[in-house]
Parts: structure tokens; sequence; C-alpha cells
């Protein structure tokens, strides 16, 4: 099932009497957290993002922009990307390219390849997780390695800098979860690539995506006391993973988001995605 297809059947669905676990827009669920999009020139916006990261950026349109523009620029290298990732990133290589898939859920994916480029995403909730052994194992063959942070809301992935010095990794993120702010993001890195700049520069208030932090964990906890099944221990802010079929939770009438609609292929039909967004303006 995918995301069209998913849509469809929820709609054809009496929702009623449903544990709905189904949310996968922050946009509408955590607009009452009231973030503030202050603009600014690009130099103050630099400097704001120098107290967050600690290190010089670059500024970007947007993680998906940016992936653009690095898959554009080593076209002639072999593409990894995820399966468990929104179809759209296939999308974003362009026609011709070179490009395969792996599995977060098998943690010897990655082992045997060389001088590919390959996109990691930070804080997803498989199986294969990056840490600098691994990185640097990567990046050693030959690889170039781009990391979608997009949902580090905590900024954890400064763990990684020491890989930026190969001049072959590449951080990426932007404040479209974290501050709820489209079209603004930045990438990490110590090469000599150029993106697309934004139209508008910004700062924010960092309390907002702790704020936010503190609001998905109060509702995990109500959450897990809540349902029968052990959730993951996912380092994905919102979405968290069950080893339980779409259908055996519909069953129970709980509605969750099947693995299928984050992947390009229908993979992993035995695993459910599950969300703490629905009205949880309400829980907290």
């Amino acid at each position: 099932m995918n995301y069209q297809e998913y849509r469809n059947f929820k709609e054809g669905l009496d929702l009623a009497g449903y544990k709905r676990l189904d949310c996968m827009n922050p946009f509408k669920a955590m607009s009452f957290t009231d973030p503030v999009h202050n603009s600014v020139s690009e130099s103050e916006a630099d400097n704001f993002l120098y107290s967050l990261t600690g290190r010089d950026v670059s500024f970007c349109s947007g993680v998906r922009d940016a992936l653009k523009t690095l898959f554009r620029v080593n076209n002639e290298k072999q593409i990894y990307i995820p399966n468990e990732v929104y179809p759209v990133y296939f999308d974003l290589v362009e026609v011709g390219s070179d490009f395969c898939s792996y599995s977060i859920f098998d943690k010897s994916a990655l082992q045997d390849v060389e001088d590919s480029l390959i996109l990691y995403t930070f804080n997803h909730f498989g199986d294969l997780e990056l840490n600098l052994n691994l990185g640097r194992e990567l990046l050693s063959k030959g690889n170039i390695l781009l990391i979608d942070a997009v949902y580090d809301y905590a900024f954890s992935v400064k763990e990684f800098y020491s890989l930026l010095s190969s001049e072959k990794c590449f951080i990426l993120s932007s404040f479209s979860k974290t501050q709820l702010c489209r079209s603004f993001g930045y990438v990490i890195h110590d090469s000599h690539v150029e993106f697309n700049k934004p139209e508008e520069y910004f700062s924010f208030n960092e309390e907002v995506s702790a704020k936010q932090l503190r609001i998905f964990a109060k509702r995990w906890k109500q959450l897990e006391s809540q349902l029968e099944f052990k959730l993951s221990d996912s380092r994905h802010p919102y979405f968290k993973l069950l080893d339980k079929s779409f259908e055996e939770l519909l069953e129970k009438k709980i509605l969750g988001i099947p693995m299928s609609v984050f992947s390009r292929y229908n993979c992993c039909d035995d695993k459910t995605v599950v969300s703490c967004l629905y009205e949880i303006d309400r829980y907290v």
C-alpha cells in the first residue's frame, strides 16, 4: 500500500472507535507550539546557525533541494538510497544516474559498498544505526556520506562532526520539522560544493524544538501505558515502529501507518509505523 492508496483507504474507513496513531503532518499537529520565524539577514542567520551547530554552514532551500544538488554533482557514482524513505527521495536522482536501494533493517547492508554515494537518514527506526566506526569505514572505502538530519531536534548529529574533515561527509538539515518553517535549510560540510540559497533567511527560538521534544516524550509515555504492544526504541521524535502488520492492528481497532507508505517498494509488511501526533495538543 503506497501513500495514495493509504489515503484512499482511510477515506473509505469509518474511523469511529479507532485509536488514531496515523497522523503524519507535524505542521498541523504541532502548530499549537507557536514557533516564530524571525526574518533576518544572511549574516544574522549565519551567526544564529553557528550558535546552534558550532560550525560554519552552507544555506540551502531545504534538504531535498540540497540532496538534488549532491546527487547531480556526483552522478558518476552509484547512489545508495534507503528503501524506507519517502518515494520522493528517489525522484531527486537525475534520469540516467545509477542508483540502488538498501534496507535500514539490514545491519550488513552497506558493508561491501565502495566508491559510491550513500544517503543515510539520521534518527530513523531501523536496525542499521550509523556510528562513528561505521562512518569512518564507509568513508575509508571512497564513499561519499550524506546524513539527512531533518528529524534531529536535539542536534545529536554533532557526534559525527569528526567525519567532516574527509570532505566526503555532508550533514543536511532544515527547520521544516523542528520549527515548522519550510524552504530554509543548511548543510554542514568541508567541501567546495555550492548549494541553492533560500529566498529568505530566519532565526528561531531554540526553546520551541526542546518544548516539542518534551511533548513527544510525554505523549509516548501515555501511549505506551495504553498499548499492549512494545514500541521500538526509536530515535525518531514522533514515529515509532511496531513488529505487527497493519492488518493485525486494524483488527484491534488501532490505525497505524503501513511501513510501505515510507518506501518506494512494498516492503516490511510485518511492520507498522505509529505516530504520536494525532490531536497531541489535547493530551499535553
